[in-house]
């Protein structure tokens, strides 16, 4: 764990946690992820941004819902899927603000530089927590992967949300090809963090980084 300690930045004083999910949220592969999570959140109120999801974003609205009401958690969605609604006041009453999977362009393109972002990241300077799965856990992090048109694999690195600076994701790690790993790590502009499928990690100030799942998080 002291490895992880040296790869993820600290998470400021005051501040929420950020939780990171390489793959299949609102699932019970990642019950374990989950139970972790919303135990290190301040509450059980969570938002859910299905921006990623794009046109299946009405369904993994409903998924999100219903996972986590099993949980025993008050969930909601925010109805944002493009730029010209991200704005101040669409994100509600939340303990945790949840990013799904789905396309890292498109929720880029929805929230990078939004009010609506903004806002976000002021609750969780006020000790909310962010959270997301896949493209929403890689955009977390100041520099985030993209495939190009066309490609089966993000290859290429681009601005990403925040708030994680200094270092990045490779998420699905172990469906992936070595190959690709080693090239993400050789490419990145900072450290990279790798994710199994199904495994995360949590992120909390004055704490070391908590893996919940399965597989492994660790440095391609």
């Amino acid at each position: 764990m002291s490895d992880l300690a040296g790869i993820f930045p600290a998470i400021p004083p005051g501040s929420g946690p950020v939780a990171l999910l390489s793959s299949n949220e609102f699932t019970p592969a990642a019950g374990e992820f989950d139970r972790a999570m919303l135990d290190a959140a301040r509450g059980m109120r969570v938002a859910i941004i299905v921006a990623a999801a794009g046109a299946d974003a009405p369904n993994a609205a409903r998924h999100g819902i219903d996972h986590y009401r099993r949980f025993g958690a008050d969930p909601h969605p925010v109805e944002v899927t493009g730029r010209e609604q991200a704005e101040r006041g669409m994100l509600g009453d939340f303990d945790v603000l949840f990013m799904c999977g789905g396309s890292p362009r498109t929720l880029l393109r929805a929230l990078l530089g939004s009010p609506l972002w903004d806002e976000a990241i002021e609750r969780w300077q006020g000790g909310a927590m962010l959270a997301g799965s896949s493209a929403g856990a890689m955009a977390l992090c100041t520099r985030c992967l993209l495939p190009d048109p066309g490609a089966h694999v993000p290859t290429r690195w681009v601005e990403g949300l925040g708030p994680l600076d200094g270092v990045a994701l490779a998420v699905h790690a172990d469906e992936r090809p070595r190959e690709w790993l080693k090239q993400v790590a050789r490419t990145a502009p900072c450290p990279v963090a790798a994710l199994d499928c199904d495994t995360g990690v949590i992120l909390r100030a004055g704490e070391p980084p908590l893996v919940a799942g399965p597989g492994r998080v660790y440095r391609p």
